[in-house]
Formats: structure tokens, C-alpha cells, sequence
């Protein structure tokens, strides 16, 4: 079965222009997806669309057969707390909690056992045993991604939403970060990854084109020169309509 199967999406926020065009697409479980496209292609909108903090406005988009679009604000909080997971640029930590309480929460409010000497591990494989009583305020960027991954190492949430996890890190930040996401499909979560950045599209198992709210091309495992060409070819063609 399918982890999240998209049919015939559209998305307009003023209920005259689309910002995203009949979108279809599936993921299955462990399975990774980057999407990209040039600035104002739709890859942010598509992603909080998927996730259901945008409520697209067509079409469906179904989690284990159930439609995202349609579920109701409880429904949805009851997905973002035990089957979805979010490493976002903001990176959705809580400020007032340290580390090992921010890891710790989602876990908690589910009512999970926690298993104190599986923390102590990701935090060691992580590198961040030591910093369990540092709050976020005191840790670099990349050592706050980190924290979101270890939640999800933790939390094994059947889907992982990440926008930009990279984008605000220094190169050897930005390896550590990938080298940790790719644990996630290990434990048999599937991601779905909004990036600019072809060193993090060219580890996910299928890269997604979007161009003007269209999904242009999906290839397999594109090296970083396939990348790069086909996002030539889309900057030439932005506004060109298809058909």
C-alpha cells in the first residue's frame, strides 16, 4: 500500500489562479522524494498542502486511504501527532525545552514508553550526548536540526515533511544533516523533502520537477549535472504554458 497517494491536485489561494495544477504523485513506506523547481514553482504550497496545513483546494490526497483534505482539524493534529513528523528551516522546536525534553515531547503526548537507553544512543549517534540540557537558543543550526531528526529516530512517524533542511547550514552541517535523514529510511519512514540544494535531491529515490505549479518531470536517481540541466531548461521555459 501506498504511504500517501496524490490524484488530480489543484490549489488556488484566491479561488481564480492556480498555484498548483493537477498534481499526481505516490510515495510508499521508506521511500524518499525531493521536490523541486524555481523560486515561485509551487514546491512549498505542494508540501503544506500534503501535510494538510494548507487545505488544498481540489482533488484528493490520501494517507493509508485516508483524504487528508477532508479530515477534520482533530483528525489532522491526531496525524501530526503519531504519524507525521516536520524538519522545517524554523525547525518546530520549543524554545523553553531543551534537547532532551524537545526530543522527548511527541513521544510523551502520545503516551509512548520512552526507553531511556534508546535516547542515549541517538543522542550519541547524533553526536549530541552532552548537550541534553541545552536549550535551542544555545546550539548551532545544524545541531538543531539534528534535534528534529533525533524526535523522529525516536518517534519512528510513518512520513517525515522537511522544507529547506539545509538551508540555512554550513557545508559540513549540511553532509552531517543528510547522512542522519538517510537513517530515517532505516526505521521505514518515507520523506518528502522540498530542496533547492542537488546534494540533497541526489540522495532521495526520485527527484519531482515542478514548474508554475505543474509537475514537469520525475527521474530516478539523477546525478547532480542531470539536475542542474534540467533546472536550465526549466528556467527557460517558466511561464511558457503547456499544450
Amino acid at each position: 500500500m501506498d504511504v500517501i497517494n496524490v490524484k488530480n491536485l489543484f490549489h488556488s489561494f484566491d479561488g481564480k489562479n492556480y498555484t498548483l495544477k493537477d498534481i499526481s504523485l505516490s510515495l510508499k513506506k521508506a521511500e524518499s522524494i525531493a521536490i523541486m523547481g524555481p523560486s515561485g514553482s509551487g514546491k512549498s504550497t505542494l508540501l503544506y498542502c500534503l501535510c494538510g496545513m494548507i487545505r488544498a483546494s481540489k482533488g484528493e490526497i490520501l494517507f493509508l486511504n485516508k483524504d487528508i483534505r477532508t479530515l477534520s482539524s482533530k483528525k489532522l493534529n491526531e496525524l501530526y501527532r503519531k504519524n507525521f513528523d516536520f524538519i522545517f528551516q524554523d525547525i518546530n522546536l520549543i524554545p523553553v525545552l531543551n534537547v532532551e525534553e524537545n526530543i522527548k515531547l511527541k513521544s510523551s503526548l502520545n503516551k509512548k514508553k520512552l526507553d531511556t537507553e534508546k535516547i542515549k544512543e541517538i543522542l550519541q549517534l547524533l553526536n549530541l550526548s552532552g548537550k541534553e540540557k541545552s536549550y535551542p537558543t544555545k546550539l548551532s543550526g545544524g545541531q538543531r536540526q539534528k534535534v528534529a531528526i533525533a524526535r523522529a529516530l525516536l518517534l519512528k512517524p510513518d512520513l517525515i515533511f522537511a522544507d529547506e533542511p539545509t538551508g540555512s547550514l554550513d557545508t559540513n552541517s549540511s553532509y552531517s544533516v543528510l547522512e542522519e535523514m538517510r537513517k530515517l529510511k532505516d526505521i521505514g519512514t518515507s520523506t518528502i523533502v522540498v530542496t533547492h540544494d542537488p546534494n540533497v535531491a541526489i540522495q532521495m529515490d526520485r527527484v519531482l520537477f515542478l514548474l508554475d505549479g505543474q509537475l514537469r518531470q520525475i527521474i530516478n536517481k539523477p546525478t547532480i549535472n542531470e539536475i542542474l540541466e534540467i533546472f536550465t531548461n526549466l528556467e527557460k521555459n517558466k511561464g511558457v504554458r503547456l499544450g
